[in-house]
């Protein structure tokens, strides 16, 4: 039953927002796929965000771990030395995401990602009004 409670809460909730962080894009997408939690602006601004935040992840870890296979072994110990420390970058910025989520702040510590998210999101609320 608490996961029923849970439900039962207001969307204004601030987990909402920890949710789109906590289970990536796949979290993101669900929250956006309810009408309840789509019509508020700040989860759509965090779950357009996650996706954002994820997908920019991916592709650069993916771009070190390319460059890293094609390349000789000191290059690629250095690839892997640079790697590593994206990601505990990223998983810090992972939490610090979380955490202004949770405290309904729209601060998304990577400019770029932020206007392009926020963008997007008034985009989305201006085609729905």
């Amino acid at each position: 039953m608490p996961a029923q409670r849970i439900l039962e809460q207001p969307a204004s909730r601030p987990w909402a927002g920890v949710v789109c962080y906590l289970f990536g894009p796949f979290g993101a997408a669900l929250l956006l796929a309810m009408r309840r939690f789509n019509r508020l602006s700040a989860v759509r601004f965090h779950a357009v965000h996650s996706i954002l935040f994820f997908g920019f992840w991916l592709a650069v870890w993916s771009i070190l771990e390319l460059a890293e296979s094609l390349s000789t072994w000191f290059l690629a110990t250095v690839l892997n030395e640079m790697q590593t420390g994206f990601n505990i970058g990223g998983v810090l910025l992972w939490g610090a995401l979380m955490h202004a989520a949770h405290q309904g702040s729209r601060q998304a510590f990577f400019a770029p990602l932020q206007t392009l998210a926020a963008r997007l999101t008034d985009i989305r609320s201006k085609r729905s009004a």
